[in-house]
Order: structure tokens, then sequence, then C-alpha cells
């Protein structure tokens, strides 16, 4: 039995007029008929049929931090310390604007106690970004050598040493059908940890460990 041929690699370069690859890029499945594909640093959903892009999410060169929305329509980045979201409409809506170095959103916090990879925290429709919101002006400059490069290089991190003051965390709540923007109130020491941040099944609420 010959399998169907779904797509090609010309298929794709066809669609998107800027493929410059010979072999095909990571592929996930929207639907029976939707893939959806990055290339350099835009994300495309491509009718499988057709053959056909049906949006692009083309990020600007300064985003960082990328996190994709479960319906694949939508992307949160960080881009100059603050915390951005394209729709696939190319719409950019900026939702902090007080980012700076030493408070800083959408990253990664706790990394060395309960190794958190991300800060974004998508609902399952994609209506509803959580993030992180951490404040770290306050902790102790740690100088890391990078001795791959000659002469060696310095870079300074914020790191909490055993005994010294760790970062202030908090969670943010961005709604995307109203635009609204509210902040959870976790009670307790400033420093506590918060982690497991996971979406009820209706969206409705947040779950958070303290």
């Amino acid at each position: 039995i010959v399998p169907d041929v779904l797509l090609r690699v010309d298929d794709i370069r066809t669609a998107i007029g800027s493929f410059d690859s010979e072999r095909m890029p990571q592929l996930q499945w929207i639907d029976a008929d939707q893939l959806f594909f990055k290339h350099q640093r835009t994300y495309y959903a491509m009718r499988v049929s057709s053959k056909s892009v049906l949006w692009k999410l083309e990020l600007p060169a300064e985003a960082e931090h990328p996190s994709i929305s479960p319906d694949k329509k939508r992307c949160a980045y960080i881009k100059d310390y603050n915390l951005y979201i394209l729709n696939a409409d190319g719409k950019e809506t900026q939702i902090t604007s007080d980012g700076r170095p030493g408070l800083v959103y959408g990253q990664a916090v706790h990394r060395s106690e309960f190794d958190i990879a991300g800060g974004m925290f998508w609902s399952k429709s994609g209506k509803k970004l959580a993030y992180y919101r951490m404040d770290e002006r306050m902790v102790t400059d740690y100088p890391l050598v990078d001795i791959q490069q000659r002469p060696a290089s310095l870079r300074m991190i914020k790191y909490p040493m055993a005994g010294d003051r760790s970062h202030h965390v908090n969670i943010g709540v961005y709604n995307i059908t109203n635009g609204s923007l509210t902040y959870l109130k976790t009670d307790g020491d400033p420093e506590q940890y918060l982690c497991a941040v996971t979406w009820t099944p209706n969206e409705d609420a947040l779950l958070v460990a303290l």
C-alpha cells in the first residue's frame, strides 16, 4: 500500500514564498486539515487540502520568550521587558508598561527550587492569559563568567544567595475578550513561592500552589 502524500516541502515553499530549507519543519496538527509550524520568526497555520496559508503570526525582531495560545491564533511574548500579545490579524497589543531591568514579565521564576521553565499560562480557549510578574530589584547581583570567549566576559544576573532577600512574584491575568487586567491577591510573605499555575477546565478560576 502506497501512502498518500499530504504535504511536500515544495507545497510549503509555494504557500509562504520564503521557505529556504529542504527539510520539512516541525509540524503540529490543529485539526484533520490544518497544520501549524514555524519558520524563522513567523508561525504559520496551513490548510493541507488547499495547500494555502490560513493565518500567520509574524513576531517582531525584539520578541523574546514567545508563547503560542492553544488555538494557535495568538502569541504572547516579551519586548523591552514588557508583555505583548500578537493576534492572527496582525494586531499587537501591549499588556504591561512598567517593565524594566529588575522588573520582568512572563518569565520563569523560582527556577532552582521548582524547575519552572515558563512564565505564561494560556487558558484552553486562548481567551485568557496568566503570567508571572517578578520584581527582583532587591536581589543581589551575581557575576557569571563566560569562559567560552577570549578574553572571558562577565555578565551580572540577579541571584538570591541563601539567607539574602529573594524576588517578589505576582500573577497577572489578562482577559483578551474585554481587555481587563487583574492581579491575584495572594496573602503571606511577598517572598513566597507561587507554583503549579493551572486553569480550571471552565476557565473561571486559576489554581496556584503557595
